[in-house]
């Protein structure tokens, strides 16, 4: 949601640390970094070498891995617990022999040269992005636009997130100005987030250019600019005590 990572290993370190060995249930989604982290996409948990400090692991078919559906893995006290009480497991429907076929060659293109390209160009583009959006924030009232989060999580191992929130009280003025200009976007607002944290999500993928990336800041900065100039300045707190000079050169007051 925030374009950050999450500090996985201290929170393991943390974990061992106050609870008995075997107590701790580390449960990890990574929807929205399977096929885009790592080398060949395989997650941040097998990135950072983790797979044995993690007991709960999603893997989501959806987002870079272009289909639907999802898997969990766990242990086998788990998986039995979750087929039986699990009620949207137990109401779902299985996947489809044509979801499985997308998915396996889903995974032989990341396992592909081809597929070691694309992930390569997604995270050039991710950096660029996110190094030049933070120039132009930077100068922004953060009542208009800023960014949610700064600091160390927004890399690691060199790789950039391919998604950047911009956080505004005015999310659906600029979904609506950046959709007429071209764009396809969708204003994220209570509840989907908590108040004062409305937003719109910046997105990437390894077609996207450099060059793209300009075209969008500069009409992000045209609506930028339109907020600014709408902005009206506050009167003083004693402005109703000034005096006003009258038709008549008479001193007169409010």
């Amino acid at each position: 949601m925030h374009g950050d990572f999450v500090p996985l290993k201290k929170i393991s370190s943390t974990m061992k640390q106050i609870l008995p060995p075997g107590v701790g249930q580390l449960y990890v989604d990574e929807t929205h970094s399977v096929g885009v982290i790592g080398e060949r996409g395989e997650g941040l948990i097998h990135m950072l070498g983790m797979e044995d400090d993690v007991q709960l692991r999603v893997q989501g078919f959806g987002k870079a891995m272009g289909t639907s559906g999802g898997v969990l893995l766990c242990t086998p006290t788990v998986r039995h617990y979750l087929l039986h009480a699990c009620r949207n497991q137990v109401f779902s429907t299985a996947c489809t022999q044509s979801n499985i076929i997308a998915m396996d060659n889903t995974i032989d293109m990341l396992e592909s040269p081809l597929g070691r390209e694309q992930i390569r160009k997604v995270h050039q583009v991710s950096a660029y992005a996110r190094q030049s959006i933070v120039q132009i924030v930077q100068n922004v009232p953060p009542q208009i636009l800023r960014l949610e989060v700064d600091g160390p999580h927004l890399c690691t191992e060199g790789f950039y997130s391919p998604m950047v929130p911009l956080v505004t009280p005015l999310a659906v003025s600029l979904a609506g100005y950046l959709t007429a200009s071209g764009y396809t976007f969708r204003e994220m607002t209570q509840p989907i987030v908590p108040k004062g944290h409305e937003r719109i999500r910046w997105t990437f993928h390894a077609a996207n250019t450099t060059e793209e990336v300009d075209r969008f800041l500069s009409t992000l900065a045209v609506w930028i600019k339109k907020q600014i100039s709408e902005v009206q300045p506050e009167a003083p707190q004693d402005a109703r005590k000034q005096p006003l000079k009258g038709r008549r050169g008479i001193n007169a007051r409010l």
